[in-house]
């Protein structure tokens, strides 16, 4: 959107069509916030906003953002008032509180208020304490009362791991990992231990000559490649990656050859090691009552994924309307549009397997494609 004459019709369509779905690109500065405000406002206004209002849940990424949408919107309908008023039309008795009871804040609040409204059949937890992701007692407690015993490698593969690797390395990627994600991480676990250096291509290094000041870093890692193969071999004590000796496009290539099967092994083992840690971690959380904000999209995509208590979400006729869509995650998206697609409809067929879509007028968006934010900011700050 922006202020040329051009986009009129789209803003028009925008405000007053609210019973069509719309996916907006929206480049800073084009007055999306006053768009979104002026369509709320608009509903408001309708003979329709009584029933609509109350089911409409504005997202969008902080509590700040939500708490200044609310604030444009409620300016917007002031000024809609105040012109009906000067040009003596008709003004809707409860238009302000109308839009009062219309949902506004972030992802992750949203998906709280439906585990609670909705969790109790399923072990949720109704009042958690919400913990910051950078609050490290809660972690720092957990890292001290487990046992640090693993299943998720077969037989010796810990050990293995353990040659290569400082079980330490896994602990950040433990502490963000969603359920989701550690599920996916444990299905690709290593089956065997680690993969021995391929013999072809040590042979392959040991063939390698040079002349000239290059000589001396080839044979340094011929030497290291050939160690580095006997010390795997003989099974015990710390192993440091291999690395070549100087810059030989093909001495390169070749260490690069002989490692990455070990490489590839260890990211599959940090990874399942990672996610076993990640879901005694959940459990703990669980325990002691405390949800992250992860922990908060995890209770409401539990919740629409139980079909009859879905089709009652469904019922309610939630209208959601999704303010800064680039940034929000595949799974954060899941909840949205499942609540907002129609009873009866399948989970997660859409828009992959050509399910039913959004029933019109029930999921909106706005974002700007060219503002993707890096990293996953959570919604409460």
């Amino acid at each position: 959107m922006s202020d040329r004459t051009a986009d009129q019709v789209s803003r028009r369509r925008f405000r007053e069509e609210y019973w069509t779905n719309f996916a907006v690109n929206a480049n800073a500065g084009s007055g999306k916030t006053t768009a979104i405000s002026e369509r709320l406002a608009h509903l408001a206004l309708t003979a329709d906003g009584a029933a609509l209002l109350p089911r409409m849940v504005v997202v969008t990424f902080t509590k700040k953002a939500a708490a200044e949408m609310r604030r444009r919107a409620r300016a917007t309908l002031l000024d809609a008032l105040a012109r009906r008023r000067a040009g003596g039309q008709a003004v809707p008795a409860q238009a302000l509180e109308l839009l009062d009871r219309a949902f506004f804040g972030t992802i992750h609040s949203f998906c709280l208020q439906l585990g609670q409204r909705y969790g109790a059949t399923y072990g949720l937890n109704l009042n958690p304490t919400v913990l910051d992701e950078d609050d490290d007692e809660v972690w720092e407690e957990f890292l001290e009362q487990d046992r640090m015993q693993f299943t998720a490698l077969p037989g010796e593969g810990l050990k293995a791991f353990l040659r290569f690797m400082a079980l330490d390395d896994v602990f950040p990627v433990a502490r963000k990992l969603n359920a989701s994600a550690a599920d996916r991480f444990l299905e690709q676990a290593p089956r065997t231990g680690p993969p021995a250096p391929s013999a072809q291509v040590l042979e392959l290094i040991r063939a390698l000559g040079a002349k000239g000041p290059g000589r001396v870093n080839l044979e340094a890692t011929k030497r290291a490649a050939e160690e580095w193969a006997r010390l795997f071999a003989a099974g015990a004590g710390f192993l440091p990656m291999l690395r070549p000796m100087g810059s030989s496009a093909r001495a390169v290539e070749l260490v690069r050859e002989l490692t990455v099967p070990l490489k590839t092994w260890l990211a599959r083992a940090a990874g399942a090691l990672a996610a076993e840690l990640a879901l005694r971690y959940r459990d703990f959380r669980v325990e002691r009552g405390v949800q992250t904000y992860a922990d908060q999209i995890e209770a409401a995509l539990c919740v629409v994924r139980q079909g009859e208590t879905l089709d009652r979400i469904r019922s309610e006729g939630y209208r959601v309307l999704l303010d800064e869509a680039q940034d929000t995650d595949p799974r954060q998206f899941a909840v949205l549009v499942e609540i907002a697609r129609p009873p009866g409809a399948g989970t997660g067929d859409w828009p992959d397997a050509g399910g039913l879509p959004p029933r019109p007028g029930h999921f909106s968006m706005v974002g700007d494609g060219q503002q993707r934010s890096p990293g996953d900011r959570e919604g409460n700050s």
